[in-house]
């Protein structure tokens, strides 16, 4: 009875499981080494394909926002970037993430992942090290669980129509960064290249690597910061929406009632 292992796909990158498929299929048990074996792999390549290849996608896509100032679709690819990264890691200990599917709550799949592994949790979100910023830059510090909280807010679904609006500044790219690269890194998976099935253009590779030594190979050579092809930001975006909230006479409670009773608003 198979506990976990690891599986090597067709391009010789491997996969690491922990997994005990006859926990939920007691005929499991009965299958030879060999159907074990066929088995556990075709269940790891789905995670890989449904999960992980699609969150380093995401994780691509939300670089390229946030390098081109798109900050509130940022924080929407961000999240589903991460959400999709906790989902594979808790596949992999073959924790079910059917509970997790209603909503995009980070903050109960990263108590899970605790859960799985303590001390999961412990994840250090400072940029890089050999980042080199200028010292005048006010760069937003975060921990853990308060990045986590932002993404929630900005990233969620109800902001999908910009309710919110968002806050941001370039120290939520490089947390970002740092968090991808942790949470790839618990897991024995491929290398990130290899979810994008094809070469990268130009301009892909400069949004995945400029900046960013977790990724990057190293013989990329990073632009010296500020520049205009890797801004330093700080920008705020306070919606009509939120500005409505603060106040309950007649010219902010009726615009906000009559938005109310014509659109799914929070």
């Amino acid at each position: 009875m198979s506990n976990g292992g690891t599986v090597k796909r067709e391009d010789n990158h491997t996969i690491a499981y922990a997994y005990n498929v006859g926990d939920t299929i007691e005929r499991f048990n009965k299958c030879t080494p060999q159907e074990q074996s066929s088995i556990e792999a075709r269940i790891a390549k789905v995670i890989i394909e449904s999960f992980l290849e699609p969150a380093d996608d995401d994780y691509l896509a939300a670089r390229s926002l946030a390098i081109g100032g798109l900050y509130r679709s940022f924080f929407w690819s961000g999240a589903q970037a991460v959400e999709k990264y906790l989902k594979t890691y808790l596949l992999l200990h073959g924790v079910s993430v059917i509970p997790f599917s209603r909503g995009h709550e980070l903050g109960k799949l990263l108590t899970a992942a605790e859960m799985v592994t303590p001390g999961f949790i412990h994840i250090d979100l400072a940029p890089h090290p050999t980042v080199e910023l200028p010292a005048h830059f006010p760069l937003s510090h975060f921990k853990l669980d308060s990045f986590i909280a932002t993404l929630e807010k900005y990233g969620s679904p109800n902001n999908r129509y910009n309710n919110y609006g968002a806050i941001y500044d370039t120290g939520h790219l490089f947390a970002l960064d740092t968090l991808a690269h942790h949470l790839r890194n618990k897991m024995q998976v491929p290398r990130i290249e290899e979810s994008f099935h094809r070469n990268l253009s130009a301009d892909f590779k400069r949004y995945l690597y400029e900046n960013n030594p977790y990724f990057a190979p190293v013989e990329f050579t990073h632009a010296t910061l500020p520049n205009p092809l890797f801004p330093l930001t700080n920008a705020m975006h306070v919606t009509q929406w939120e500005f409505l909230l603060k106040r309950n006479d007649m010219q902010f409670l009726f615009p906000r009632q009559w938005l109310q009773t014509h659109m799914k608003i929070s």
